[in-house]
């Protein structure tokens, strides 16, 4: 059969399986919600007409068929994960086959690098940059104004599509994981199999990305999206337009001197990851607090970068190969001077041109990935990862011929080698093994060196830099909960770290002092604690500032109607500063001063009449009813002795999720430990240690120098 025949054929195939899957849903759809509805009528009596008992129990039986088959899972999030995985696979090969049509109409359009800033100027701010670190932040529990909204989605798409045809080093990892975790919290894995097409690498790339410690629950979820993912991946792809990355056949490979080889370019790849963060690092921390115009302003540099990386690489004919194609020509088994367009890695001396490759590409992708707009890290340095793996087998390759011994088998292992360490080192990611053999398809051939090569690059680089996602988190001061670092640190308590001053109400707390407290609560919802009274501050329970807030608008309600329009307006503005919507937009929010202002309602109140001045004064001093159904009381919250070992503190928060713990001792409340101020206390108690340790060694060298003298 002929290859149009069998994309025909490949295109029946899909229409079908399209067809299917529609008619299955509908009906599946239909069905689950005519038994949701029947079932909420029944639960609230409002069932339109008298159900017999044979009818009630075929109903049950059908809940409890679906209950059975969905494993527990409600449908609903049955089916909604795999349409997740769908969407993403479905975006993935819009973006793909958008990318290919501009780039074969490049001549007529030029670079396309400003279409993608355009798109994160006028659709959406929040689309810029890889969007993993901010999902480390989101599942963490921070609240990223606009991060998950649908101009998100669409800036992130038009910015992704406009950097790949534009000709910028980056990828396309972190956008569809932002894309996709629009719709869905487990969609990294999602994002790593429409970027890759390994759902196994995705799934324990989600794992490594989104938490410290991961719920073992959600891992078949993932496991089912990804299904769902790669699925409608290989449908997509098997139309003939957009080819899949090729596989290729190692031989066998014995364990013998290669192996110091192997762990040679575990060292290289781990000083090639610390000084890629490294550089990375101070180029957008330069940007950011430089007030260089060129630099700080976003249209400038992006304009910069873009005329900059289309002047140096327009005349480098290996510059305008895609991600996918390098790829395959560092992965393949044979000489790239015999591959298609592989001519021109042999003019004039294939270990210069991977030389000026390996450069060039170093800087084109720091460049490209500090540049605000939507972006990816992982499949560029992946590429770059694996021309220094070819480039360090091809000297072997040559070193060997040159001594009449032939040192390597194939010069094509050092390039998957190199590709899977730095890979791994900067993102500080195992899964990349797991992508690697998914990519290749094969696992018996290449997994010694592979894990030998990403080991030693994953312990070299320890002492070197932290993972790139995780800088970005430091700083852009995001409250993730990394590891505790230092040894020394684990020494600290928590009256050590809690914070002794804060707000707090008692049980016989006042209307008036309900503003007061809701003032100095910055946050979209802060836990207060509510005590015995100011000198017993024995520990009753919690309240939320949210409920506080709605429980002072009810109350002030009922008096309103009775107050004049001035003093009515002074009060509704200064109440207005103190909503809920007020405080989730910071850029919304206004600095008020309690005292100021309720010395001026009073004094307004001195032009009412006294009865009216009564029924005011009895509002703000009538006491907060606690037993209130609008409050939400805790009874039992989380608390911590004050001898409570920091790392015990560091499991609460980073377990639970939690952001506020209590320190009491014996019932009375000492203090206060938010996770901002934790992570806030613990970089500071690190960077003490570490000064201190650099103190006692400056002490040390003095000694010496000392006695020498």
């Amino acid at each position: 059969m002929s290859n149009v025949d069998f994309n025909k054929m490949n295109v029946g195939s899909n229409a079908l399986y399209y067809h299917i899957l529609n008619l299955f849903f509908r009906l599946i759809l239909q069905r689950l919600a005519n038994n949701r509805s029947s079932c909420k009528n029944l639960e609230n009596g409002q069932e339109q007409r008298q159900l017999t008992q044979k009818e009630l129990q075929q109903l049950k039986s059908e809940q409890q068929g679906l209950n059975q088959l969905f494993g527990g899972l409600n449908p609903y999030h049955f089916l909604y994960l795999l349409i997740l995985g769908a969407i993403g696979a479905v975006l993935a090969f819009t973006i793909d086959a958008t990318v290919f049509f501009i780039n074969s109409h490049k001549v007529k359009w030029a670079h396309d690098e400003d279409f993608n800033f355009y798109g994160r100027e006028y659709i959406s701010r929040d689309s810029e940059g890889s969007g993993v670190p901010e999902m480390k932040g989101v599942l963490a529990g921070v609240h990223l104004h606009k991060f998950l909204a649908i101009n998100a989605l669409v800036g992130k798409w038009v910015g992704i599509v406009a950097a790949l045809s534009g000709g910028l080093s980056m990828g396309r990892q972190g956008a569809f994981v932002h894309m996709s975790c629009v719709m869905y919290g487990a969609a990294i894995c999602v994002g790593t199999v429409a970027t890759f097409g390994a759902p196994i690498g995705g799934v324990i790339f989600s794992m490594e990305l989104t938490s410290t410690y991961y719920m073992v629950g959600n891992l078949w979820k993932s496991f089912l999206a990804g299904m769902s993912s790669i699925i409608v991946y290989h449908m997509l792809h098997s139309i003939g337009y957009i080819k899949i990355p090729k596989h290729t056949q190692f031989s066998d490979i014995n364990i013998n001197h290669e192996m110091i080889f192997f762990v040679i370019l575990g060292f290289i790849s781990a000083g090639v990851a610390g000084l890629f963060n490294h550089v990375l690092t101070k180029l957008i921390f330069l940007r950011v607090r430089l007030k260089n115009p060129y630099i700080s302003n976003r249209w400038k540099w992006c304009c910069t970068v873009s005329l900059f990386i289309s002047f140096i690489g327009f005349p480098i004919h290996y510059l305008h190969f895609s991600e996918k194609k390098v790829q395959d020509m560092f992965f393949s088994i044979h000489n790239m001077e015999t591959l298609v367009d592989g001519d021109t890695w042999g003019d004039p001396l294939q270990v210069f041109n991977l030389v000026v490759y390996c450069i060039l590409k170093f800087f084109f992708i720091v460049l490209s990935i500090s540049c605000p707009i939507p972006n990816g890290i992982f499949a560029p340095v992946f590429s770059l990862g694996a021309g220094i793996g070819r480039l360090y087998g091809h000297i072997l390759l040559k070193l060997g011929e040159q001594i009449g011994v032939k040192l390597i088998q194939s010069e094509a292992i050092y390039a998957v080698v190199g590709a899977a360490a730095i890979g791994g080192t900067v993102t500080k990611t195992v899964s990349t093994v797991i992508i690697v053999f998914e990519l290749l398809g094969q696992v018996d051939q290449i997994i010694v060196p592979v894990m030998v090569g990403l080991m030693v690059g994953m312990w070299a680089s320890q002492g070197i830099s932290m993972g790139i996602f995780d800088v970005v988190i430091e700083f852009k001061n995001f409250p993730y909960m990394p590891s505790l670092g230092s040894v020394a640190a684990y020494s600290q308590k928590a009256s050590d770290i809690m914070n002794r001053t804060f707000m707090y109400l008692s049980k016989d707390s006042k209307i008036r002092d309900l503003p007061v407290v809701l003032n100095k609560t910055q946050q979209c919802s802060v836990t207060i604690p509510v005590v015995e009274s100011e000198e017993d501050k024995t520990l009753l329970y919690t309240v939320t500032s949210t409920s506080l807030r709605k429980y002072l608008f009810e109350h002030y309600r009922l008096v309103a109607q009775l107050l004049d329009m001035p003093v009515k307006r002074e009060i509704d503005q200064y109440l207005y500063a103190l909503t809920e919507v007020n405080d989730k937009n910071p850029a919304n929010k206004k600095e008020i001063s309690v005292d100021p202002l309720i010395h001026m309602i009073h004094e307004e109140f001195s032009s009412l009449d006294e009865e009216r001045r009564e029924i005011i004064e009895s509002f703000w001093n009538s006491p907060v009813n606690f037993s209130d159904p609008s409050l939400q009381i805790n009874s039992s919250p989380f608390l911590v002795m004050q001898d409570t070992p920091m790392s015990k503190i560091h499991f609460l928060f980073t377990m639970l999720n939690i952001n506020l713990l209590i320190v009491l001792k014996k019932g009375v409340i000492k203090g206060i430990i938010t996770k901002l101020e934790f992570i806030q206390k613990r970089k500071s108690a690190v960077v003490q240690i570490e000064q201190d340790k650099k103190k006692q060694r400056r002490q040390k060298r003095m000694i010496e120098m000392g006695r020498r003298l």
